[in-house]
C-alpha cells in the first residue's frame, strides 16, 4: 500500500543552497532532494536577492522567504551583547526570530511535521501553541553542549577557556529547556545522541542518524573532472572560520609541515575551504596553497595523496572526511575525526593516537606517502564503508521514517 506524502514545514537559518556552505545546508539539501515521501515548504530569513529552485530535484519544495537584514557578529558591541545574553552565541537575533515567528504562525497549522533545522532557531518553539508542539522535531545537527565540553577540554588559553565554560553553561541550560518542549530531537551522530541521553533529563525521543554522502553526485563529478595526480600533496578541507578547523590548520602549518619538510621537502599542502583567516591568507611558502571557497573540492581531493583531518575537538560528524573516504582517499586523522563514521583504524582509515604530537603525524604521513598498496587498499575499503552506511539515498529514508513515526 502506497503511503501518502507527509506535509512538512522546514525552518532554516538561511536558504539551503549552496549545499556545501555548512552542515545545516548540507543536511537540509539532502533530506529534501528528490524525497518523494515529502511535500515540503521551507521557511527561512532571506538576506539578499531572491532565490529560485530551478533544480527538478526540488519540485516538491515551496520556498517561504522572509526578508531580513543579516546581523553583524563581528563588532565589539555584538560580541559583548552575546556575552551578556542568557542564550548561546549561535542563537539568531531577536529581529530575525520575530520575522520568522510571524510567518510561521500564519502557516503552521497546515503541516503534519514542523522540522526546525538548527539550534539557532529553537526559541521559535516558545511561540508555537501547546496543541501543535507534538508536531515539532528539532534537528540539532550537533549537541552544542557536547561541542563546548570538548572545546573547554582542549583549550590552552586561560581566558578563552573561561569564555568556553560560560558558553557551555549557557548551552546546557538551553538544550535542557528546549529538548523538553518537543517530542523528538535528531542529531547527525550517534555520539551526540549518547551525550544527550546522559546529560539532559528529557522525555523527548533522542535519535542519532548516520550522516550521508550524495554518492550519485560524486560519481558524476569524478567522471566529469579529469585531474592530474600530484605525487606528494596533502589536503585539509573545511570552513576555516570554524574553531576546530582553525586549530587544525594552525597545527599543520606551524607544527607539522616544518618537521615534514625536513624529511620530504617537496610535499605540498592544500588548505581548501571558505573564510580562511588573514594569517592563513598571508602564508608566503609556495608549498602551502590556501584556496579560499571553491565550488567543488573534488579535484583537490582527487589530486592529493592523503586527506588530513587534524580535528582535536568538536561534536557531530566530519562531512569532508565522509566525502574523502567515498572518493577512495586515505584519511589520516584523530579519533575525533571519525566520530559517528562507520570506520575501523587500519582497515578504511588511519588514526593518529598521539594526535597532539606533530612528530606522530609526520611519521604516519611519511609511511603513507611511501606505501602505494596501503593507500590503495585503505581507499577501497573506505569507499565500501560509505556505500554501506552513509549513502544519502538511504539516510534520507531514515529521516522520513522519523517523521512518519511522529504521526502514528
Amino acid at each position: 500500500m502506497t503511503q501518502s506524502k507527509l506535509n512538512v514545514l522546514f525552518i532554516g537559518p538561511d536558504i539551503f543552497i549552496p549545499e556545501n556552505k555548512n552542515g545545516v545546508n548540507k543536511t537540509t539539501y539532502n533530506i529534501l532532494k528528490s524525497n518523494t515521501g515529502l511535500q515540503a515548504s521551507f521557511l527561512y530569513p532571506e538576506y539578499g536577492d531572491s532565490v529560485a529552485l530551478d533544480d527538478e530535484s526540488f519540485s516538491h519544495v515551496t520556498l517561504l522567504p522572509v526578508k531580513s537584514i543579516k546581523p553583524s557578529r563581528k563588532g565589539l558591541v555584538s560580541k559583548a551583547t552575546s556575552f551578556l545574553s542568557a542564550n548561546p552565541f549561535i542563537v539568531e537575533d531577536s529581529e530575525t526570530l520575530n520575522s520568522l515567528k510571524e510567518k510561521m504562525l500564519e502557516v503552521i497549522e497546515d503541516f503534519d511535521v514542523i522540522q526546525i533545522m538548527s539550534l539557532a532557531l529553537v526559541p521559535l518553539i516558545d511561540h508555537i501553541p501547546m496543541k501543535l508542539r507534538g508536531k515539532v522535531v528539532i534537528c540539532a545537527i550537533d549537541s552544542l553542549s557536547f561541542f563546548y565540553e570538548s572545546r573547554v577540554a582542549n583549550e590552552k588559553n586561560f581566558i578563552k577557556k573561561l569564555i568556553w565554560k560560560m558558553e557551555l553553561s549557557k548551552a546546557q541550560r538551553f538544550e535542557t529547556k528546549y529538548y523538553n518542549l518537543v517530542p523528538k530531537v535528531l542529531f547527525v551522530s550517534q555520539m551526540d545522541e549518547i551525550y544527550a541521553r546522559e546529560n539532559f533529563k528529557t522525555n523527548a525521543i533522542l535519535r542519532g542518524l548516520y550522516y550521508g554522502v550524495d554518492t550519485h553526485k560524486f560519481d558524476s563529478m569524478v567522471s566529469s573532472e579529469s585531474v592530474a595526480y600530484e605525487e606528494e600533496s596533502l589536503i585539509f578541507t573545511g570552513n576555516f572560520d570554524y574553531g576546530p578547523n582553525i586549530d587544525g590548520a594552525d597545527f599543520l602549518v606551524e607544527e607539522v609541515m616544518p618537521l615534514l619538510w625536513d624529511k620530504k621537502p617537496n610535499v605540498k599542502l592544500y588548505l581548501a575551504g571558505g573564510n580562511p583567516s588573514e594569517k592563513l591568507k598571508n602564508i608566503t611558502d609556495k608549498r602551502i596553497e590556501v584556496t579560499g571557497f571553491v565550488d567543488s573540492l573534488v579535484p583537490y581531493i582527487q589530486k592529493s595523496k592523503i586527506f588530513l583531518s587534524p580535528i582535536f575537538f568538536g561534536a557531530g560528524v566530519k562531512t569532508k572526511v565522509l566525502e574523502a573516504m567515498y572518493l577512495e582517499k586515505i584519511v589520516v586523522g584523530t579519533p575525533q575525526s571519525f566520530n559517528a563514521i562507520y570506520s575501523e583504524d587500519g582497515r578504511d582509515c588511519l588514526k593518529v593516537d598521539d594526535y597532539r604530537n606533530p612528530n606522530a603525524w609526520v611519521e604516519v604521513i611519511c609511511e603513507t606517502l611511501d606505501q602505494f598498496e596501503l593507500r590503495e587498499s585503505i581507499g577501497r575499503e573506505a569507499k565500501k564503508s560509505i556505500q554501506e552506511k552513509h549513502d544519502w539515498s538511504e539516510v534520507k529514508i531514515n529521516y522520513l521514517n522519523e517523521y512518519r513515526d511522529l504521526n502514528k
